[in-house]
């Protein structure tokens, strides 16, 4: 049985996001997270989504510093 603990930390990483992004609707969230990756990640892992989607943060957070610089 997978680890239920996994659940809040996958969720606390998505709200993170999220609150980054608030005008983004869940839906947008979720899709734009998906092109990205540029795959379909139906059976990608908890752990590897953990790791996709803390890049995918660093990414939005470094090119909104870029932005706001500009």
């Amino acid at each position: 049985m997978r680890d239920p603990k996994r659940i809040n930390k996958c969720l606390n990483m998505l709200r993170e996001v999220w609150y980054e992004f608030p005008d983004w609707r869940f839906m947008q969230l979720i899709c734009n997270f998906q092109s990205w990756m540029g795959t379909d990640s139906f059976f990608l892992e908890d752990e590897d989504f953990q790791k996709k989607l803390s890049e995918y943060l660093n990414r939005l957070q470094k090119t909104r510093r870029i932005r706001d610089e500009n």
